[in-house]
């Protein structure tokens, strides 16, 4: 009935982006319960800023940095046809999918000790 016109990079590219939001509030539910943050850079971040909302930002940063220039090479030279696009972004939709099931573990273990 309906076309699907999206490309597979390109839905790879929306999961990083909600799995980035995900983790990120995952993350920060966690810590709002007592939970430590695991990742030395980010704690390193959030220990020179103060704020788990600075992590937010670097992300919001990173992705753009990622997700900008492909959207403008690919108009271009159609990168997204790429298989090494394809599996890299692949490998970073798993990192992160691994990273929000550790945090919804960790956030899971909160609440467990809070009740």
């Amino acid at each position: 009935m309906f076309k699907n016109n999206i490309s597979t990079p390109t839905k790879l590219v929306f999961l990083l982006i909600v799995l980035n939001i995900l983790d990120f509030w995952t993350t920060h539910y966690a810590m709002s319960r007592g939970a430590e943050e695991m990742n030395p850079l980010v704690n390193f971040l959030i220990a020179h800023t103060g704020s788990l909302w600075s992590v937010l930002w670097l992300k919001i940063v990173v992705l753009s940095v990622v997700i900008i220039p492909y959207y403008v090479i690919e108009s271009k030279k159609n990168i997204w046809k790429s298989q090494r696009m394809t599996y890299m972004l692949m490998g970073l939709n798993a990192i992160f999918a691994y990273t929000v099931v550790s945090n919804s573990f960790r956030v899971y273990e909160t609440m467990i000790m809070q009740a």
